[in-house]
């Protein structure tokens, strides 16, 4: 092929630069190497070759007067920060089969407005469109899993954001500070929203249908007051974010109502001053770290329908004595994990009917409740357990055990 202004080749391959201005056209190389145009802010336009598969990692990073690219139909993936930085671009068509884009690929692209992402996308990256200001819309495929962290961060324009049915996760920061978005709709499919996923989105967040909660489209994505005391979230909620009470150090009190089914992840995490949580019946999971270092909980009552209890979902509760989980978890719970930092808690097993699981090694019971506890952490429970005669706990309310009188 004819000798490129700018460009180095070898073999057909573009395979560096020097000094390299204005429009360049590729379309008759036989590959190109990563990063070739990194840093390059004197390029202002390139036609990629047909049959490229696809854009290498910092390809055109920093290339700050890009203005247009041509990208054939046959590219697969972008790689990561392949247009990062390129504050004049305008538009770019990316192809129906590209499956994967790469970590911070476009971001900070200030004068991006037209993308559309093809049906088939499978991956995407962290901040991929981090801080791409002038983006006006954006529709995710239910193709995409997982909307990543930081996705659309910082997308200021952003009026209309639409995600399709199959979706599973929003993650963290995934529109944080998408300031213009009226409104938006999560679809059924979606079953975690991360932290602060919608942080700095207050146009768009209900803070009046539950008190001092911020609320979207059935979900509970945070608390609109700093200073909460307590919460009662009603059995008829979508779902709870992650971290949606993280770090509320004057929250003394959650109530989850009978219907909710998820602690998620770090709901509680540092709420320092939490001394009193009730859980109900429905309950079929507790995320990692849900009540992580909340300093003032002394003990937990965990609901008999409880099938998932995640990593140090209790650890680092300072005076947390402690923890009653039935008897079904015993063998699949790794109990010292389960509470690592709680240096005073321990794990009791009850039975569905609420009687305490007996410690073969012990002769005697607790004298003060002449119930049967469970030993230390790590402790086998009996093949028969026995039930002190007068025992009549019900843990189906939701609250700890009554313990045998």
């Amino acid at each position: 092929m004819s000798a490129v202004p700018g460009v180095l080749m070898l073999s057909g391959w573009a395979v560096g630069v020097k000094d390299p201005y204005g429009e360049i056209d590729l379309s008759g190389t036989a590959g190109i190497a990563d990063g070739l145009f990194n840093e390059q802010r004197s390029v202002t336009g390139v036609v990629l070759p047909d049959g490229l598969d696809a854009i290498g990692a910092s390809m055109f990073r920093g290339c700050s007067s890009l203005s247009s690219v041509t990208v054939p139909p046959t590219v697969k993936s972008i790689g990561d920060y392949a247009f990062m930085g390129c504050e004049q671009l305008l538009s770019v068509v990316i192809p129906s089969g590209v499956t994967n884009i790469g970590e911070q690929a476009f971001a900070y692209c200030r004068k991006l407005d037209g993308v559309t992402l093809p049906d088939g996308l499978r991956e995407m990256g962290d901040s991929a469109f981090d801080g791409c200001s002038a983006l006006t819309s954006i529709k995710v495929p239910a193709s995409l899993r997982r909307i990543p962290m930081a996705a659309f961060q910082w997308c200021t324009s952003l009026g209309e954001a639409t995600v399709e049915e199959g979706v599973e996760t929003i993650g963290n920061a995934s529109f944080y500070g998408c300031t213009a978005l009226p409104g938006f709709r999560i679809p059924d499919s979606v079953k975690i929203i991360e932290d602060i996923a919608f942080g700095e989105c207050g146009q768009m967040l209900d803070t009046n249908t539950i008190e001092n909660v911020s609320m979207l489209d059935g979900w509970i994505v945070g608390s609109s007051q700093p200073l909460l005391v307590s919460v009662d979230v009603p059995g008829d909620v979508r779902g709870i974010s992650d971290n949606a009470f993280g770090y509320r150090r004057n929250l003394t009190s959650v109530v989850l109502e009978e219907g909710v089914l998820r602690v998620p992840e770090h709901m509680c995490d540092c709420a320092t001053s939490l001394a009193e949580v009730t859980l109900p019946a429905s309950l079929l999971e507790i995320g990692d770290f849900g009540f992580y270092n909340c300093d003032s909980l002394v003990e937990v009552f965990v609901p008999s329908n409880v099938v998932s209890l995640g990593e140090m979902a209790f650890g680092g509760c300072a005076v947390l004595e402690t923890v009653y989980l039935p008897v079904a978890l015993k063998g699949g719970v790794n109990e010292t994990n389960l509470v690592d930092g709680s240096f005073q808690a321990k794990v009791v097993y009850y039975l569905p009917d609420g009687s305490l699981v007996v410690d073969p090694e012990s002769e005697d019971p607790d004298p003060e409740s002449a119930a049967f506890f469970v030993g230390d952490l790590g402790f086998a429970s009996a093949d028969e357990p026995v039930e002190p005669a007068s025992c009549a706990a019900s843990p189906s309310n939701g609250r700890s055990p009554h313990l045998c009188a």
